[in-house]
């Protein structure tokens, strides 16, 4: 089994994660084993940030797929790293790495609504399934998503224009192969990047949010990629809002409670960037807490009698 870490740290922080990765991995000899890998891709597991409040930062993980977070603390070090990832091989922190994925070879379903289309995408792109995405729609529209390799053909220009049609179609065939999918270039002459169309997709999906419980108090969203504004369509709110979320992990309300956003433009950005990945959702009512095993102090110990002379009842250990 395989788990991809990314994140967002920099600097010591960065170095110390990629250096404990690289210890935990087994290399090539067991086939058995857990294989960790350190990868900047939108297919990662696990994702490592930290959260600043006030003059303080805090470190977690989520968990992609499973929308979890695990609070690690206000500090990172080997100990505390190699405990995190030692819980989650053991299925103490996770339980889903080793299920099977709900999109599986030859899942098929009908769609006929906008919101289920999105809805069926958004999940399909948030798990860690490389299968391929085949979308026949009864108008003769007809996509494919190789999402191993981040690309999409299609049988028109991909642009805002086909993103709206596809969201008022009432009758789309989407199926997953995990076959390799021979693209007839006749029939389908126009490709882009997956994540520059599913943005157009969730920018035109603007009255609602991707998921009805995405406005609940205990879902929040952390950006993990800086969308590429100089080639994406944007609204000007959208870079201010890209900072907060980049920076912490910010709820539906909370954004709505900042004067500068208007409803429609936080629900076209958290649309927009959740289904093409820039974002991932948190949803948990209590974090994790990874506790950590703290030495005992010895009150008779030398340093623990002068420390209480000097300070007194205040010395607490």
């Amino acid at each position: 089994m395989h788990i991809t870490v990314f994140s967002s740290l920099e600097g010591r922080d960065l170095a110390l994660l990629k250096s404990v990765i690289n210890i935990l991995d087994p290399g090539d000899f067991d086939a058995t084993a857990i294989h960790w890998q350190y990868k900047d891709t939108p297919n990662h597991q696990i994702f490592v940030a930290q959260d600043f409040h006030n003059q303080n930062c805090e470190y977690y993980a989520l968990l992609k797929e499973e929308e979890k977070r695990i609070t690690i603390g206000n500090n990172i070090n080997p100990k505390i790293l190699r405990q995190l990832f030692g819980q989650l091989a053991q299925g103490k922190l996770s339980g889903r790495f080793e299920t099977e994925s709900h999109f599986t070879d030859g899942y098929r379903t009908n769609i006929q609504t906008g919101s289920y289309l999105v809805e069926q995408l958004y999940h399909y792109m948030s798990s860690q399934a490389l299968l391929n995405v085949n979308l026949k729609c009864h108008s003769g529209n007809g996509l494919i998503i190789d999402k191993a390799n981040d690309r999409i053909y299609a049988t028109q220009p991909l642009n805002g224009s086909l993103a709206r049609q596809l969201l008022v179609e009432n009758n789309i065939l989407l199926s997953l192969s995990e076959k390799m999918i021979s693209v007839d270039k006749q029939n389908y002459p126009h490709q882009m990047t997956t994540s520059y169309f599913l943005w157009l997709l969730g920018l035109a999906f603007n009255e609602k949010l991707l998921l009805d419980d995405f406005a609940q108090a205990n879902v929040s969203f952390r950006q993990v990629t800086w969308p590429d504004y100089g080639y994406l369509p944007f609204k000007n709110a959208f870079v201010s809002l890209s900072a907060l979320v980049s920076r912490s992990a910010e709820s539906f309300e909370s954004l709505l409670s900042r004067e500068q956003f208007n409803k429609k433009d936080v629900i076209a950005f958290l649309n927009a960037s959740c289904l093409s990945g820039c974002t991932i959702v948190n949803r948990t009512n209590k974090d994790i807490e990874v506790v950590l095993n703290k030495s005992t102090v010895n009150s008779n110990s030398f340093l623990s009698r002068l420390k209480l002379k000097l300070f007194g009842n205040s010395y607490s250990g």
